[in-house]
């Protein structure tokens, strides 16, 4: 029998909080979901690494994400995500929009789900 902690639902259901608190700025959320070793890597090549990536998110400015394509692939304490995002934000009072294909990983540490990769290429399609 599956285990439901361990399923493709509850790491669409994590996804989905962490895009929330994204676009919320909600740094303590944040914070929770991911791994002390998080690799965050930017569609403009950026790497963040946990407290790097926590800062830029406490001063962001997400208007709205819509996601789709998502696949999530389930390979026993790793899960990997794949798909396609539209998202809009301000930048230095500005507003921009950027479209990117996108992984992102997460590992189950200690029984706890931990967000641990972010991988996006922007697109056109």
């Amino acid at each position: 029998m599956t285990n439901p902690t361990n399923s493709a639902d509850t790491i669409r259901s994590l996804e989905d909080r962490r895009w929330t608190a994204m676009l919320s700025a909600d740094v303590a959320t944040l914070d929770a979901l991911t791994s002390p070793e998080l690799i965050y890597t930017h569609s403009n090549a950026r790497v963040d690494d946990k407290a790097s990536w926590l800062d830029l998110m406490d001063g962001s400015d997400y208007r709205e994400s819509r996601r789709s394509q998502t696949q999530v692939r389930m390979y026993e304490s790793t899960a990997i995500v794949t798909g396609r995002a539209e998202i809009d934000l301000m930048v230095d009072q500005s507003p921009v929009g950027v479209t990117v294909r996108y992984s992102a990983i997460w590992v189950l540490v200690d029984g706890e789900w931990r967000f641990a990769l972010w991988h996006a290429t922007p697109t056109r399609d």
